[in-house]
């Protein structure tokens, strides 16, 4: 069985970024990445970061991420490392053409 997908991305009512790609759940056409590939990748694209804010006096919130930002075309990319780790949010930020993918629940990262 097979679909097609678009990828459709307006900014000021003009498309950006169009594609169609066709899926099947045939699984010998798809190849999962490998943890040393996702690894290299992490390291060269990902940023960890850690936001620290003052509520009142005695309050403080501290806020732990991590994130890949790449161009809107290579969105694929970031939905297979969200599969890779189970974890994460994958948006679009059309206005700038790129998409991130990120984790910021403090408990997934130990």
């Amino acid at each position: 069985m097979s679909y097609v997908n678009s990828i459709i991305v307006k900014y000021k009512n003009k498309v950006a970024f169009s594609e169609k790609r066709i899926f099947s759940n045939n699984t010998k056409i798809f190849n999962k990445i490998e943890s040393n590939w996702v690894t290299g990748f992490c390291e060269a694209e990902g940023c960890f970061s850690v936001i620290v804010t003052r509520r009142s006096n005695l309050n403080w919130r501290t806020i732990v991420s991590f994130e890949i930002n790449l161009h809107i075309k290579d969105i694929e990319i970031l939905y297979q490392i969200k599969e890779f780790f189970d974890v994460g949010l994958v948006t679009i930020r059309p206005k700038k053409f790129k998409c991130v993918y990120r984790v910021t629940k403090n408990w997934r990262f130990i």
